[in-house]
């Protein structure tokens, strides 16, 4: 079962950012975010799933923190016919592996 996350919304997330009164460049370096694009996501683009993973891990409280290590330690780092693991499988990500993939085929058949 997934584990919630509690950081999930951008206004939870500056909320504790400011909570912790702490500016976008010290918060987000911590997950290995630069303040260029904490400043997008906080501005509302979306964040990768495998950022907000690592944001919920850092920032929530061991309890949380000890069940979202766990469930990705289920994980076996296997990923499945798409080449993603379970958890960052969502369409915004499969459509651009599948754009790139497809502006490669139509560039090699360009170059043939």
């Amino acid at each position: 079962m997934k584990p919630q996350l509690p950081y999930s919304k951008i206004s939870t997330i500056v909320a504790l950012r400011h909570r912790l009164k702490e500016n976008q460049s010290t918060f987000w370096q911590r997950v290995g975010v630069t303040q260029c694009a904490a400043s997008r996501y906080e501005s509302g683009r979306p964040i990768p799933r495998s950022t907000l993973l690592l944001l919920n891990i850092i920032y929530s409280d061991r309890d949380k923190r000890d069940a979202l290590i766990a469930f990705v330690r289920s994980w076996n780092a296997v990923p499945d016919s798409s080449g993603l693991l379970p958890w960052f499988q969502d369409k915004q990500i499969v459509r651009r592996t599948n754009s790139t993939r497809i502006g490669l085929a139509d560039t090699d058949q360009v170059v043939e």
